[in-house]
């Protein structure tokens, strides 16, 4: 080596180039995704509090109002005496057969035609920013016994009190009734008291006497009630027909109308329920709670916080997809997008579910939907142009966002094409992302990532 000859030149040492890659973005990508149900998750805590508050202002005007009604009756009541003996002993010490009576479990009878029309009016209350349904309703029952279907059940030296016999109509409480309430068969009326011969059963019982000497009987009462109105089917055969003006209904119960008309302008709905479709005897010994009963609820459709609920469940879809979406066209950006970028991008997005519920609450959940929307899209748009650089690709994330929040209303809409709708729009996304990432290299940026090739000395 000569004294003039140039030193080795220095060994190149393998640079980490693997955090730059694409493969390592995406993983990053997947981890912010998978990160941000924590805020999601707060979100649906505040959505679950305030659907909540609004569950218990449905409570307290119910209370005032008047409470779900559910009718089960009528059933005639009549007591039983039964004739027993003891061996007792007199005055002198001897053993003597003593005859007594005691009272025997009382004989319940069902009606064999029950027919009931009930008319409903409604009306909305509010209580604080809440909108609760209620109602009023007219009900007229018709309905007569067979009393000699009574015989087959009683035992022997057993006596019927046919003169004390009384009607009871089960209700969960009496604080509904409101107006005039009138038993009568034929030209003779009955006064109705609360209470029934049953412990800790409520509702309304008549003394009628001997219910051998009537023949069809009329219950008219007048009701305040919330949310639902329910009947149980006693009749051997049981008729009835409910109209209300509320437009919303949702007809619920063991069983469905086999007649129903619904309008803008109210509903009328028709049961027709045979002995045959219920499980209970037409004459018993003993108190057995109805298990079967039918009826209406008093849908309100403006219940925004499930729908709220709902949208935030498909919230971690959304957020994934918008990243993908960004992860997809910062290519075409001069620097790439920032992990802290796509953390504000994502928390933008679980306000938007906040801004949905508050909005909701005040102006209806269209309009809300509408306005938070519209604010999310254009805060994420604005920023891809302006903090991500993304320039003319600003447009395609206009356009993925739009197409989001677009299909999210949809799947709130419709319950039955949601499932549809959400698993089509995931198939999309992936196939897309498939096909736009199809020359990344990703494996070869891996190679790459893992080891640098020395420079030759």
């Amino acid at each position: 080596m000569t004294d003039n000859a140039l030193p080795p030149p220095p060994v190149a040492r393998p640079r980490p180039r693997f955090l730059a890659t694409r493969g390592a973005r995406f993983a990053i990508m997947i981890l912010l995704t998978v990160l941000m149900t924590v805020p999601l998750f707060m979100v649906v805590i505040v959505i679950e509090e305030r659907s909540s508050f609004s569950r218990q202002a449905i409570r307290e005007v119910s209370q005032r109002w008047g409470e779900p009604i559910f009718l089960s009756g009528p059933s005639l009541v009549v007591p039983v005496e039964k004739e027993l003996t003891r061996t007792v002993k007199d005055d002198d010490g001897n053993e003597i057969e003593e005859v007594y009576t005691a009272r025997s479990e009382p004989v319940i009878l069902l009606p064999e035609l029950l027919a009931v029309d009930a008319d409903g009016r409604s009306q909305i209350r509010k209580r604080g920013i809440f909108e609760i349904p209620v109602f009023s309703a007219e009900l007229k029952m018709s309905f007569s016994f067979d009393t000699s279907r009574i015989d087959d059940v009683l035992g022997s030296r057993e006596t019927l009190l046919w003169d004390r016999a009384s009607l009871v109509v089960q209700m969960p409480g009496t604080r509904s009734f409101s107006g005039t309430t009138a038993l009568n068969s034929g030209a003779r009326a009955f006064d109705l008291e609360p209470g029934t011969p049953f412990a800790r059963v409520a509702g309304i019982q008549a003394k009628t006497g001997d219910p051998r000497t009537l023949g069809t009987m009329t219950l008219e009462m007048g009701l305040n009630g919330a949310e639902s109105l329910f009947f149980a089917p006693v009749g051997r055969q049981t008729d009835v027909t409910i109209t209300s003006d509320w437009p919303h209904p949702s007809f619920d119960g063991s069983f469905l109308p086999k007649e129903r008309q619904v309008t803008e302008e109210g509903f009328t709905a028709t049961w027709q329920i045979p002995h045959l479709a219920r499980e209970i005897a037409q004459v018993s010994r003993t108190h057995v709670q109805n298990a079967a009963s039918f009826g209406v609820r008093f849908y309100n459709p403006v219940d925004f916080y499930q729908k709220a609920g709902r949208a935030a469940k498909y919230g971690i879809l959304f957020i994934a997809l918008t990243f993908l979406t960004v992860f997809l066209i910062e290519r075409f950006a001069p620097r790439p997008v920032h992990a802290a970028q796509l953390v504000l991008i994502g928390v933008a997005q679980c306000i938007f579910f906040l801004l949905l519920l508050s909005f909701a609450e005040q102006l209806g959940f269209d309009t809300a939907y509408l306005a938070a929307s519209a604010a999310t899209v254009g805060l994420i748009t604005i920023y891809g142009a302006v903090g991500l650089a993304l320039r003319r690709m600003t447009a395609a994330l206009f356009a993925a966002l739009a197409t989001l929040y677009s299909v999210l209303y949809l799947i709130l809409q419709s319950t039955d094409y949601a499932l549809l709708a959400g698993s089509v729009l995931a198939f999309v996304a992936v196939a897309l992302a498939m096909f736009m990432t199809k020359g990344d290299g990703w494996g070869d940026d891996w190679a790459d990532g893992q080891s640098q090739p020395s420079a030759a000395s």
